[in-house]
């Protein structure tokens, strides 16, 4: 489990770094739908 969340919060610090926010909101919105699924 902390690997996969390691790995996404690169992916979120390549967006930033890179300036894709298209992709940043997509990430977002799937760490969104995976706390839904934690509650």
């Amino acid at each position: 489990v902390l690997n996969e969340h390691i790995s996404q919060l690169r992916k979120f610090k390549t967006s930033l770094e890179k300036e894709n926010y298209a992709y940043l909101q997509e990430l977002i919105e799937h760490a969104n739908g995976i706390k839904r699924i934690l509650k």
